[in-house]
């Protein structure tokens, strides 16, 4: 009875332990949620606080976008090592950095060193490094058998633009970091929009200012003696036309003020863009063979396989990602930098 009584009170505790647990979890979830929605009108536009119920309105579209943030943070390949050893052995490195002192440079980012400089001890730096990619076609030399072939079609691959960002002590800050980047950044794609529609109603609203205007001046000329004169029915015809553009406009107008038109329509048309985040962020998957010139080799071993995760904004395609790592040993000192400023100025 006793060994019953104590497998009872084990069992209960472990339930009380684990209800306890997951209720923790939810209020964390909760908060996180909180604090996001709160971002997200500090970012969009304060004044919809003032809109009905904002903040329930808001919670599920923000905590949907929050998870796709997260999952996208984690499909970010890496992290990728990153110095001047893996230059020469890594074909990644080798591909995305054409030297390795271009490698060094880009590495040296202000945000890196300023990293580093309030965080003047500890191991390698974790980042995010985004490149554009580029494909172009042109005329090289290949050996065919044991004949050199010239003007020989070719698909070479490049990288530009390349930016580190979010630098971070571990691989998890960085995610972490991520993950917020990708929401702010899904956030604004679902305003971009919204802004694109109040940029046409003011368009519309000036163009409707100028013609009212316009026909201001004209209906003044249109009436008592300057009916006599010989161009009086070029005058009525002018008026008619811009009664038409007016009523044209003012249509545009009305068409363009749908959904904008109130605070609450307004967050009412942010929750829609925001209902579906993977329609307006995500990740693309590829892969292409390269040799060490960056020159495409398909069905050539010889070449190695390259794996790229590139950035979508809606359905275009924008930079490659990688999650990195590199020692601080990489890192230019002030002096070399200032000759590589001094070198690219030149």
């Amino acid at each position: 009875m006793k060994n019953a009584l104590e497998r009872l009170t084990l069992f209960a505790k472990s339930r009380l332990s684990h209800f306890a647990a997951r209720n923790a979890q939810q209020r964390r979830r909760e908060q996180r949620t909180t604090q996001a929605v709160e971002r997200l009108v500090d970012q969009v536009n304060p004044r919809l606080r003032a809109a009905s119920g904002y903040r329930k309105r808001l919670s599920p579209v923000v905590e949907r976008a929050l998870e796709h943030a997260k999952a996208l943070a984690h499909r970010v390949p890496g992290p990728l090592r990153i110095d001047r050893r893996t230059w020469n052995e890594d074909p990644v490195v080798n591909a995305l950095f054409g030297r390795p002192d271009r490698m060094r440079w880009v590495l040296t980012s202000n945000e890196v060193r300023r990293y580093v400089k309030e965080n003047p001890l500890g191991g390698d730096c974790f980042a995010v490094l985004a490149v554009m990619p580029a494909v172009r076609q042109q005329l090289g030399m290949e050996l065919m058998g044991e004949t050199l072939q010239r003007d020989v079609r070719q698909t070479a691959v490049s990288f530009a633009e390349h930016q580190v960002l979010l630098a971070a002590e571990s691989e998890g800050e960085a995610r972490d970091a991520l993950a917020d980047g990708a929401f702010e950044l899904l956030v604004s794609l679902a305003e971009q929009g919204i802004t694109e529609q109040e940029s046409r109603i003011v368009e519309s609203e000036d163009r409707l200012r100028i013609l009212r205007l316009k026909r201001k001046v004209a209906d003044s000329r249109s009436h008592g003696a300057a009916l006599l004169l010989d161009d009086s029915a070029e005058q009525l015809q002018e008026l008619h036309a811009l009664d038409t553009r007016i009523g044209e406009v003012e249509a545009e107008l009305a068409e363009a003020r749908k959904g904008l038109e109130s605070l609450d329509e307004r967050l009412a048309r942010l929750i829609e863009r925001l209902e579906h985040p993977e329609a307006l962020l995500g990740l693309q998957e590829g892969s292409v063979r390269l040799d060490r010139m960056n020159i495409v080799r398909e069905g050539d071993d010889s070449s190695a396989e390259l794996s790229f995760t590139r950035v979508l904004r809606g359905e275009k395609p924008m930079r490659v990602v990688f999650l990195i790592h590199f020692p601080r040993s990489e890192l230019l000192d002030e002096e070399e930098r200032l000759r590589e400023v001094e070198r690219h100025l030149a």
